[in-house]
């Protein structure tokens, strides 16, 4: 086996500039898919931790009746104490609880419906980035305080601005009637057009009160949103919390982000299917390149071959000694390939990508300015193998034709 190395090594610097030329594709293409499947992967990450930083976290956790109807009555109770429980779960950075209703607000002059989101203002800071995206005024001061936050498009259709009261008037848990007179302590501005336009947040304990969510000591909720320690955990975590949910005979399920925003994970699938159409694309030329020069190096060397077969020389090790060149060659492009995708990545690792004019939209949002890619295997290997796969599954077909060669016709070949 050393020996055909030996041999199969000589015979691709037979000509040198073309294994230059090729190899020297190949490692550029395989650089390229490296930092585009990089940039890519990562950005989706970006993409969700964004979305999920705004309001609805990494995952939750309410009834699965809850989840279904979301009717009003399905609360669960003992929200703080069940809190501290869950944030000694493994995996779990943050966690809150949360209650949610709907109601009517009017303003002096306006009257417009809205989601009314019930929270602790500290546990929220932790959370959600709305509290750090205050357009004016500012964010919740305590659980139990008589004001409101708004979005920025529900305060301009309210007509309202910070230290004006709005009226609220909903239904309760037990069918009576919610009402309260709030005063606007802040107006956000999150990125998102549906929760600035229909979003609300007052004091948890504020709509316990409003919303008679039972005695105020049974800390009634109806949903935990939490965050864990990294994204790709989430299924993970909550798998566990739904194991301990079942052993515990309790009835609360967790549910990842993907099963509450459905449409995200959506998109995500839609944009990696655009991207590998163009990763597919690289690949096809670069291996039709590989192709093109052992076809070439299968035609002049047909004598060659013809000779070794007069000589006695068994055709299965003539292809075993042209796949070996054939691997030889895609390793030559395809390790400093990975070397400068590595390097690539590693430069915006550190630094971060960011598209020129996008930062102050992203600064507005309360969002990093720049994607930092992060360096793993898959990045590193998904690329180049599929092209090394590619390349030697479509050299076989015409390799095996050597099997076919008359050792007398190969010798008369021009």
């Amino acid at each position: 086996m050393k020996q055909s190395a030996v041999i199969a090594w000589r015979n691709i610097w037979r000509n040198k500039r073309r294994t230059l030329i090729t190899g020297a594709a190949i490692a550029f293409s395989s650089a390229i898919l490296i930092f585009f499947i990089g940039l890519q992967l990562s950005s989706y990450s970006a993409a969700i931790q964004a979305t999920t930083s705004i309001f609805q976290g990494h995952l939750q956790i309410m009834l699965p009746a809850y989840n279904e109807e979301g009717e009003i009555r399905d609360t669960f109770q003992h929200a703080e104490t069940l809190r501290e429980k869950l944030l000694r779960v493994d995996g779990i950075s943050d966690i809150a609880p949360r209650a949610e209703g709907f109601a009517i607000l009017s303003s002096a002059s306006r009257t417009f419906g809205a989601k009314i989101l019930g929270v602790l203002p500290e546990q929220e800071r932790n959370l959600s980035t709305i509290p750090g995206l205050m357009k004016s005024g500012t964010y919740l001061s305590s659980p139990t305080a008589k004001e409101l936050v708004l979005g920025k498009t529900l305060a301009r259709n309210l007509k309202v601005e910070v230290g004006d009261e709005v009226t609220l008037l909903g239904q309760g848990k037990d069918g009576s009637t919610a009402a309260a007179l709030l005063t606007v302590k802040g107006i956000f501005e999150s990125g998102s057009l549906d929760l600035d336009r229909a979003l609300l947040e007052i004091p948890l304990g504020t709509f316990r009160e409003v919303f008679s969510l039972g005695h105020l000591q049974d800390n009634e909720a109806h949903l935990f949103a939490a965050r864990v320690n990294h994204i790709m955990q989430t299924e993970k975590v909550v798998d566990r919390l739904n194991h301990n949910f079942r052993s515990a005979e309790a009835e609360l399920e967790a549910y990842t982000w993907d099963q509450i925003t459905p449409g995200l994970k959506q998109a995500i699938e839609l944009d990696m299917a655009s991207g590998w159409l163009f990763y597919l694309s690289l690949i096809v030329i670069v291996v039709f390149g590989v192709l093109n020069t052992f076809l070439m190096s299968i035609l002049e060397r047909t004598k060659e071959f013809g000779m070794l077969l007069a000589l006695g020389m068994n055709p299965k090790s003539i292809v075993s000694l042209i796949l070996l060149e054939c691997v030889l060659l895609l390793c030559v492009g395809i390790i400093p390939g990975i070397a400068l995708g590595a390097g690539i990545l590693y430069y915006f690792h550190i630094y971060g990508f960011s598209i020129p004019g996008t930062e102050e939209a992203m600064k507005m949002w309360n969002l990093p300015s720049a994607i930092h890619p992060e360096i793993t295997l898959l990045n590193l290997s998904l690329g180049p193998s599929i092209l090394f796969l590619l390349a030697v599954v479509l050299i076989i077909p015409f390799v095996l034709r050597i099997f076919k060669l008359e050792p007398l016709e190969a010798m008369r070949a021009v």
